[in-house]
């Protein structure tokens, strides 16, 4: 059906059976990518919303456009780190939302497309490197679980700049 949509509406389309297939699953698709993305050499960005406007309202533009929320809750943590971070002249950087994967709500419980939702965001952190917020919403773990040895333990730069240890 998606398929039959999207040529109807001559969007490209191409399946994406990695997890049945591993990497051959992707294969049309990466093809596909790949050749939109040198038919456009120069894309330019493009926000749903203006870097001028408020966190907030950043904030707000995505969770109602993307995620359908009607409203959205700032629990005091969030509130206070957003003054913090707009106080510190970062107030116009991107906005990325990290939220459950499990849902379009905040919830991982709620199935499907939510209605009359609010979205709850509990913390906001700054990547200053990277240029954006980070919005966490709902009961998020940002980073998962490490091994006790983490891989980076085991990587080390010659002298000659040659990264050693990756593998």
């Amino acid at each position: 059906m998606i398929t039959q949509l999207c040529e109807k509406l001559g969007v490209e389309v191409a399946p994406h059976e990695a997890y049945a297939k591993g990497g051959k699953g992707t294969i049309e698709l990466a093809e596909k990518t790949i050749k939109l993305v040198e038919a456009n050499k120069n894309p330019q960005k493009k926000f749903m919303y203006e870097l001028d406007m408020s966190v907030e309202e950043k904030i707000r533009a995505l969770s109602s456009n993307i995620y359908g929320a009607k409203d959205v809750y700032f629990e005091k943590r969030a509130k206070a780190k957003i003054e913090k971070f707009v106080q510190s002249g970062f107030g116009n950087l991107p906005i990325c939302i990290a939220k459950t994967q499990m849902s379009l709500s905040d919830n991982p419980k709620v199935i499907g497309v939510p209605d009359e939702w609010v979205l709850t965001v509990t913390d906001v952190n700054l990547s200053a490197g990277a240029g954006f917020l980070v919005v966490v919403c709902g009961d998020m773990m940002l980073m998962p679980g490490l091994p006790k040895i983490p891989a980076a333990a085991k990587m080390d730069v010659t002298e000659e700049g040659e990264i050693i240890g990756l593998f």
